[in-house]
């Protein structure tokens, strides 16, 4: 946290910047679950199960909130089907489908266009308060110091600032509100569902984890060498001719290939538990689907519970 704290600081400038980014996830996530839900209509007229409802439905509150957006979507429908046939509902349903797919993206959009400038912002001032930094060191420092490491904390280390921490400002704000909206429209399409999909996301949680920590540790050591890597090509150009002149080639080049061949080791293992995330986060996403799709098909097949075939379907999509 203290890290993260000496980062934020330089984010101050550019606050404004943040509240925007927040304003415009929390639309995102908004229209992110209404664009699935909007599709739970269209399921029941391709399956004939849409119910039809013939009396204009009353709010009462949040705890109904749900029913009351379904009940008042299927009210429209429902006259649509009346006066203009199943094809005047299903282009009006396709409408509104359309509308929150182009509202989700315009202002996620939206949300890293104005993030863009508090990420290179921030970026900026970094960059130049390292360089005041090292300006104002004595000359008694880099005496001691590899002048490769320096080089690194100003190009290698600002690039992992930027593509690592400055971009989950993004995820803080965007993710956790879809996962809020998510959960509560899975909540009120089947309680009982929901409570046996949290069974099964701690198993994926923990072994996606353990992998993140691994790749956390090597990446920090991967970073280190390419600073010993960039003090050693830096020493290397600055006595060059120390190094013709006691005919030290050799010597050093045993030395550079013995780094480039750690660092090569550090990549490999680094990218692989790269390479190794993705796959994993989707086959172990994939098995937690396959289980809902059984247990909540037989929650559907034997009218264990409210939930209508469409529903179940809409239900998948917002899980997943």
């Amino acid at each position: 946290m203290n890290y993260f704290r000496k980062i934020l600081r330089f984010a101050r400038p550019y606050l404004r910047y943040a509240w925007l980014n927040v304003f415009f996830n929390i639309l995102y996530a908004i229209f992110n679950v209404l664009s699935v839900l909007a599709f739970i209509p269209v399921l029941g007229i391709l399956f004939g199960k849409e119910e039809k409802v013939t009396e204009k439905p009353s709010y009462e509150g949040m705890g109904q909130l749900y029913d009351y957006v379904q009940n008042s979507l299927n009210y429209e429908v429902s006259n649509m089907m009346e006066t203009g046939g199943v094809e005047k509902a299903l282009l009006f349903i396709c409408l509104i489908s359309f509308s929150m797919f182009f509202f989700k993206n315009l202002f996620r959009y939206l949300a890293m266009f104005v993030l863009t400038f508090l990420r290179n912002g921030v970026v900026k001032d970094l960059r130049d308060s390292l360089y005041q930094k090292i300006v104002s060191l004595p000359i008694a420092y880099f005496s001691e110091k590899k002048k490769g490491d320096t080089m690194a904390r100003i190009s290698n280390d600002v690039q992992e600032i930027e593509t690592s921490f400055l971009n989950t400002l993004e995820a803080i704000v965007r993710e956790p509100l879809t996962i809020v909206f998510t959960l509560i429209s899975m909540f009120a399409i089947s309680a009982k569902l929901t409570l046996f999909a949290f069974i099964l996301l701690p198993v994926s949680g923990i072994i996606i984890s353990s992998v993140s920590k691994k790749l956390k540790a090597k990446s920090l050591l991967a970073q280190q060498e390419t600073g010993t890597f960039l003090s050693f090509i830096e020493e290397t150009l600055t006595g060059l001719k120390v190094i013709k002149s006691f005919t030290a080639e050799e010597k050093m080049e045993s030395k550079f290939y013995q780094s480039t061949l750690k660092l090569k080791r550090l990549m490999n293992s680094v990218l692989n538990r790269k390479n190794l995330a993705s796959p994993m986060s989707e086959f172990l996403g994939s098995a937690t689907i396959i289980a809902i799709l059984w247990y909540g098909g037989r929650i559907v097949l034997l009218g264990e519970d409210e939930m209508k075939p469409q529903e179940f379907l809409g239900y998948i999509g917002l899980f997943y």
